[in-house]
Parts: structure tokens; sequence; C-alpha cells
């Protein structure tokens, strides 16, 4: 169903201040963003847009699936709830029954990307240029420092997300100047 179709749903319930202004957060632990939503509509815009670039994405690499399946859960779930409480009128009620799919939306939450998400463009890059070393990086990402560190491409992943998460640091500052002083002190 497409955010207008959803839309027009929410003219049709018993409560359209409720569907209206119900406040939603999504909290992406791993990418650092915390989403705020007002009203049931702009969660499922999100959502649309959301499954929409993952849509585009050729051969998304089988661990950032469960992203893409996130969001399309997401969705099913607030047209399930809107087409399921429309009719109920008072807002005390549809709160109570609204804490079961948020409760199963964040219990989902887990090593979620958005398809927009630097991380995300950072492991496709990855999955392209260095394919062995995809899994190490993904894991790294995630927190997830269980993978066997004694296979090279996994540690090379996780060397390579580092790289990635700590390049504003200053140690990655310091680096940089150190390659660019060491890389003028050798021209002729």
């Amino acid at each position: 169903m497409k955010t207008t179709e959803f839309k027009k749903l929410i003219i049709q319930t018993e409560n359209v201040e409720w569907f209206n202004s119900i406040e939603i957060n999504l909290n992406f632990l791993i990418i650092n963003i915390n989403q705020k939503f007002t009203g049931l509509a702009s969660l499922h815009r999100f959502v649309e847009e959301q499954n929409f670039g993952w849509g585009k994405i050729e051969k998304i690499p089988q661990e950032l699936l469960a992203s893409q399946h996130f969001f399309d859960f997401i969705r099913q779930q607030i047209e399930v709830f809107i087409n399921t409480y429309s009719n109920i009128p008072e807002s005390t009620i549809l709160d109570s029954y609204f804490r079961n799919p948020i409760s199963e939306i964040n219990a989902r939450n887990v090593n979620i990307f958005t398809f927009d998400s630097l991380e995300t463009d950072f492991l496709l890059k990855v999955k392209n240029t260095n394919p062995l070393s995809f899994l190490g990086a993904f894991t790294y990402l995630c927190g997830d420092l269980n993978q066997n560190m004694n296979q090279k491409d996994n540690f090379n992943g996780y060397l390579i997300a580092y790289e990635f998460k700590s390049k504003d640091s200053k140690i990655s500052e310091r680096l940089n100047s150190e390659k660019h002083s060491l890389r003028g002190g050798f021209k002729s």
C-alpha cells in the first residue's frame, strides 16, 4: 500500500487525531540515528522510502537482507494495525493496542541499516571491491567481534571497518598528516 492510500485510511478512522499524533521513535544504534515520527503516516512514508531504496540495490548481501525485511515488517505491522483498530475511538485503548506492534518492531531492530546510510554504502563498496572481507567489516560495524579472527579476510574486514569508523578521529588525522609529510619528504 502506498502512503497516499494509507493516509486515506487514517481519515476514515474513528480517531484521526490519534493516528496523526502518535509518536514513534526508531533508534538505529549501528548507524547512530534516532528517527522520531509523529503520526503513522510519517512512519509509513519513511518505511515506503526505505523499501523503495532497498529495492533499487542489486545483489543485496545476505547479511543486509535483514534490514530490507525489517522495513517491510514495519509496513505490515502498521497496515494491519490501522485495518484492525480503525474503528476504536478511545486514545487510551489505541495506546494499549499499539504497544504490541511497537514492541515487536523494537525487538527486531537489531543490526539494522537504512539503505541510505554511510555504513550501508561502505558495506556495499566492500562487498563489491573486497568480498572476502565483507563479513569481517559487517560484524565489526555490528559490534560482534566474535568472528574468527584467525581468518585473514575477517581480520582485514575488521581493519577496513575500523578505518571507516575512525576516519574522523585524532589518530586518523595524525596518520594522514604523517603520510602526507613522508610523501613530501621523498620528492626529488
